[in-house]
């Protein structure tokens, strides 16, 4: 994958696996030829019906150009995710600027921080994440029954 280790290991990782436990089809660098040069979609993820493009940005410069690459491919979700608080504010910010401009009315953006990022995604997708997935416990779910009996009872 292209970029540094923050912009792959800190920021991509942690939003690919989960996506990937829940069960969507993943593309790393997706090639969007359209544009006037080629660009790449850091992920591009296929969760049920949706089409969810994800970008990480350690700088404001080029929301802009992620953008018009999550329109090119139709996604219904752009995500955005960021190293902290600050830079957050200024990619939602460089987005405000160009809303007027750029019509992306079937595109839901976000912009995160990737901490609240994961917290985000737990809750908009709390029936597919694994944390409530059962546990595996060492007693089988035929012995329930069992262990409400007492001594000597039989079912």
């Amino acid at each position: 994958m292209r970029g540094g280790f923050i912009h792959n290991t800190i920021l991509l990782v942690p939003i690919e696996s989960f996506f990937r436990d829940c069960g969507a089809s993943i593309s790393r660098e997706f090639k969007v030829p359209s544009l006037p040069n080629p660009g790449f979609i850091d992920l591009l993820i296929r969760f049920d019906s949706a089409l969810i493009a994800c970008e990480a940005e350690l700088s404001p410069k080029r929301v802009v150009n992620d953008l018009h690459k999550a329109l090119v491919v139709q996604a219904h979700l752009l995500l955005i995710i960021t190293p902290n608080a600050a830079v957050t504010r200024s990619c939602y910010r460089k987005i405000r600027a160009q809303q007027a401009e750029i019509n992306h009315k079937n595109l839901a953006i976000y912009v995160f921080s990737v901490g609240t990022a994961r917290e985000w995604l737990k809750n908009c997708f709390l029936l597919f994440s694994k944390t409530i997935l059962p546990q595996k416990t060492k007693k089988q779910i035929g012995d329930i029954p069992h262990l409400l009996l007492k001594k000597g009872q039989s079912l």
